[in-house]
């Protein structure tokens, strides 16, 4: 199953890779391109109000904000190579530029990651934050809390009450109270989604 996950994590990232090299009008850097989409989602782009049908190798620029509709699910390879994965009923901003390390905010749904690259990315949910240190985690967020599986790898989790190292095969809750690891037995299946 991994060799398969890493196998379609490169073939995206050769795709889209090609693809990036095109400028998108709308930003001076792009933040990453859709790599796969299956049902519908909309972007909001950045500095408007309206939203727009997205499809396969739409750009995302910094401020940008993306919704999953119901039945739906994409596949996002960032212009670091980071291979993001969303679920139906999401929603996830482009917070930032891009300098050291991407800025992603989950306001709701499902978003798995997969990044090899040691501190290139944060995740921001209104309960928990994530900073991957190279490594496969999920991110869940409800309205009344946020959960994150590490797979492989380590993630540093943080909220205003404190903050904890979770490592593969832990996981992390919060809602308004200090982030506290748990032990997950079978953490795969979480993100049985992500295989369509």
């Amino acid at each position: 199953m991994f060799l398969v996950r890493t196998l379609v994590a490169i073939v995206l990232i050769s795709l889209t890779a090609a693809i990036s090299t095109q400028a998108d009008e709308r930003c001076r850097e792009s933040v990453g391109t859709l790599a796969a989409i299956e049902g519908r989602a909309e972007v909001r782009p950045a500095g408007q109000a309206g939203w727009e049908p997205v499809r396969q190798h739409h750009v995302f620029c910094p401020g940008d904000v993306l919704r999953i509709v119901n039945g739906s699910g994409v596949a996002i390879v960032l212009v670091n190579e980071t291979v993001l994965r969303l679920k139906q009923n999401s929603t996830l901003s482009f917070a930032g530029e891009p300098a050291e390390r991407f800025l992603l905010q989950l306001l709701n749904g499902a978003l798995h990651i997969f990044s090899h690259r040691p501190r290139s990315l944060q995740v921001i949910t209104p309960f928990l934050n994530g900073a991957a240190e190279g490594t496969e985690f999920l991110v869940v967020t409800e309205t009344d809390r946020s959960q994150l599986i590490v797979f492989s790898g380590l993630v540093r989790a943080s909220n205003k009450q404190g903050t904890a190292e979770v490592a593969g095969g832990q996981s992390v809750a919060a809602t308004a109270v200090p982030p506290h690891v748990s032990l997950t037995v079978t953490p795969r299946d979480a993100v049985q989604w992500t295989v369509y």
